[in-house]
């Protein structure tokens, strides 16, 4: 089980792992285009969290519910256990210690130590369906904690009323659903 990829050992065969954001910007890297730095915590990195966070029960009721007919309000409730949810040590040690590995490449390449924080959900830009939007990105964020409340956010935005209708709408399956995050280093822009 991975649960985080460089963007570098990513293709777009990655779907499963990375999302449709992670597994191209895996593709693009090896096509040599010129990429941000960055990576990805995988699908299997969602798992793990909902598993050690104690939330697999909550996510699989709210997924098994009609999201027409729920009461108002309940997935803010479960959108906001995930913010609250304190990480599972090692994932946050390993996450934390990729983010070191990135902003260390970045110093010796003159740039910025900021990055994007974006959703790559494994649904996301299918065949059939597109997400698009409905997920969160984070953009210009710098430090450990900052990355962590990102990330979680972004996991957490998988259960946004909008999110949920829409799966619901289009007869995905809950037990497909993951999200990956991308981590990316920020470029400043000239125009």
């Amino acid at each position: 089980m991975e649960l985080i990829l460089w963007f570098d050992a990513l293709t777009r065969s990655e779907v499963a792992a990375a999302g449709g954001k992670g597994a191209n910007l895996g593709e693009l890297c090896r096509a040599g285009l010129p990429v941000p730095p960055g990576f990805v915590l995988t699908a299997d990195a969602f798992r793990s969290f909902v598993a050690n966070a104690g939330l697999s029960r909550r996510v699989e009721a709210e997924l098994a519910r009609d999201p027409v007919t729920r009461p108002a309000g309940e997935e803010q409730a479960l959108e906001e256990a995930f913010r609250q949810a304190s990480m599972d040590p090692v994932l946050r040690a390993s996450i934390l210690a990729t983010y070191a590995e990135l902003t260390r490449r970045r110093a010796q390449d003159g740039g910025p130590a900021f990055v994007a924080v974006r959703s790559s959900a494994t649904v996301e830009d299918a065949q059939n369906a597109s997400f698009a939007g409905m997920f969160r990105s984070h953009l210009d964020v710098r430090g450990d904690d900052a990355l962590v409340r990102a990330i979680q956010d972004c996991w957490a935005s998988a259960f946004s009323e909008r999110a949920l209708f829409y799966r619901s709408d289009r007869g995905e399956r809950a037990s497909d659903l993951a999200v990956a995050v991308v981590v990316q280093c920020m470029i400043p822009a000239e125009k």
